[in-house]
């Protein structure tokens, strides 16, 4: 008569030591997992892993292994692990060709001894997992930590910014959740099987949603002769998102004036200043998906903080920021520093990547960050002397420079002799040019960007073939048109002749070796010669690619100084 309900309780009680013992007889398993993904309105997500290892066996373990899909291999910005009292711990890739997991392998500072409990953080951040189908929204990862060992139980919350509203999202174990503020799904999963590749994907809208990349930005820094500290900062974004109609900044402090440039020419009508922003629309109304958009911001640096006297008569200091993200990932961020001519440095808190000294004796400075990421900041403080007081600094000057210009009078009427007029080129022509001159180099850059991308996978052939034709003729016209004005330059001035050959013959060597890195790579893929050689070949050209760039940045911000 009580068989019936006996049985049921062995049976129950069978199932759930079966199921402690599928993880708990493991020597290795994870007794508690969390995630949690938080997707922002720029499009990047951050993602905090935990791990409570157990290692119930009596070997000590010294590393972990963990992972996620490669196909998102991509979009990983940055990662790193933290055990117990956030000690960092190093990470390292591990390379299996034929598995679809990209593993990471922590080292761990002390092994896990027999019979031991470990936590361990691992924080992510990426890009990309934010995609636009057309009509929505759509981020994609894992759902849960991928571990090639038995979980106990994981809970796994992804946060969208609190305008975003939820479409659809086939994965029924995830349910929406309460987050004041924030709009999120979650899920609690048990006994998750090794190497656990299950992914979610939700379709959502967002007002807010941005993806924008920003490729890079170039900014040019120059210190007048005057005192004045001029800032020219060079975008160049591509729109991944739906079309927009426009892209928001951060607005510089206490800078003005502030004005706005495409490759056409000024587009002020175009720049909207608020108080902490600005706003800056293109030309032609639209930036639709995937297209590309240059311009650049011009600003008079405030001067209060940034350039001041620090020893009569002569030595100055100038402190700024050079590069600040704020909550951007920035692909590309390179500064450019031209001090006045004659001006000696003495200190400088950060050393550039290279220094070059100009004909007329300007010094710049180049800073190569490479890819900076959100709330990153690169700052710089630099001492130098400069022998003649600052117009800006010193009433003195001004004083010095009218006695000067009365001497120099004098002496003409004196020597009755009729002053030799300079032909000078319009300044119109010379900002015409360097207008060019930019649009030239960030096409070349987008050129540069599609070989990337077909050799990763992620664009067509027939996008890329179109694309490449269409670049390759607008450098051709750009080209044509840079060659006439470069030949009423030479005949004005054998100076203008000096910086125009300088330019072209380091145009010429930056083609040449443009085409010497593609030929060893095509080598290096067939098979033709070693990696070591390739890797080798590789670094020269990139060396030499990197300076004859900064020739030609040196030159074009010359002739911008012309225009001023």
């Amino acid at each position: 008569m009580h068989r019936i309900p006996v049985l049921i309780l062995i049976s129950l009680l069978t199932v759930s030591i079966m199921l402690s013992f599928s993880s708990c007889s493991e020597e290795i398993y994870i007794s508690k997992a969390s995630r949690k993904m938080t997707v922002s309105n720029h499009g990047m997500t951050t993602i905090v892993d935990t791990l409570v290892v157990v290692n119930n066996g009596t070997t000590s373990v010294g590393s972990l292994d963990f992972g996620f899909n490669k196909i998102y291999s991509d979009g990983l910005i940055s990662v790193q692990a933290k055990g117990p009292a956030d000690v960092q711990i190093s990470l390292e890739r591990v390379v299996n060709e034929t598995s679809s997991t990209q593993f990471m392998r922590c080292n761990l500072i002390e092994p896990i001894t027999g019979g031991e409990t470990y936590e361990l953080q691992i924080d992510w951040l990426f890009s990309g997992l934010v995609s636009f189908d057309g009509t929505d929204y759509v981020f994609s990862f894992n759902a849960y930590p991928t571990i090639p060992m038995w979980t106990e139980t994981c809970d796994s919350v992804i946060i969208f910014p609190s305008t975003a509203e939820f479409v659809d999202w086939p994965n029924e174990t995830f349910t929406e959740t309460e987050i004041p503020g924030q709009k999120s799904l979650s899920s609690i999963q048990s006994q998750l099987e090794p190497l656990n590749d299950m992914e979610i994907s939700i379709k959502f809208n967002n007002p807010s949603q941005e993806l924008i990349s920003f490729e890079s930005i170039r900014r040019q820094i120059t210190i007048t002769s005057s005192g004045q500290v001029i800032s020219r900062d060079f975008y160049h974004v591509i729109n991944l998102g739906p079309q927009i109609n426009s892209i928001t900044l951060i607005k510089p402090q206490n800078a003005s004036p502030i004005s706005a440039f495409d490759n056409a020419g000024s587009i002020q009508d175009r720049l909207q200043m608020k108080t902490d922003s600005l706003v800056i629309s293109p030309r032609f109304n639209v930036i639709q998906t995937n297209d590309s958009f240059n311009f650049m911001i011009e600003y008079w640096m405030p001067l209060e903080n940034a350039l001041k006297r620090i020893e009569w008569p002569n030595n100055y200091q100038f402190t700024t920021d050079l590069a600040k993200t704020e909550n951007l990932i920035i692909k590309q961020y390179v500064v450019n520093v031209s001090l006045p001519k004659e001006a000696q440095i003495e200190h400088l808190s950060s050393h550039p990547n290279s220094t070059i000294t100009q004909t007329d004796g300007n010094e710049i400075l180049f800073y190569d960050f490479g890819m900076l990421l959100p709330g990153q900041i690169r700052s710089l403080t630099l001492i130098y002397q400069y022998p003649i007081f600052l117009a800006s600094i010193s009433p003195l000057s001004w004083i010095f420079s009218f006695e000067m210009v009365l001497v120099a009078i004098g002496a003409a009427i004196l020597m009755k002799r009729p002053m030799k007029m300079i032909t000078k080129i319009p300044i119109e022509k010379i900002k015409g040019f360097v207008n060019l001159q930019d649009e030239k180099i960030a096409l070349r850059f987008d050129l540069e960007k599609s070989s990337e991308e077909i050799a990763r996978g992620a664009i067509s052939k027939h996008e890329y073939r179109r694309s490449r034709k269409s670049i390759e003729m607008r450098i051709s016209e750009l080209n044509r048109t840079l060659a006439k004005l470069k030949s009423e330059f030479k005949a004005v001035d054998p100076r203008y002749d000096q910086m125009i050959r300088k330019l072209d013959k380091a145009e010429a060597e930056l083609e040449g070796l443009r085409m010497s890195d593609n030929q060893i790579t095509t080598q290096y893929r067939s098979g033709r010669i070693s990696k070591d050689a390739y890797e080798s070949l590789s670094r020269d050209y990139r060396r030499r690619i990197e300076k004859a760039r900064e020739t030609i940045d040196s030159v074009i911000i010359t002739l911008r100084e012309e225009t001023r």
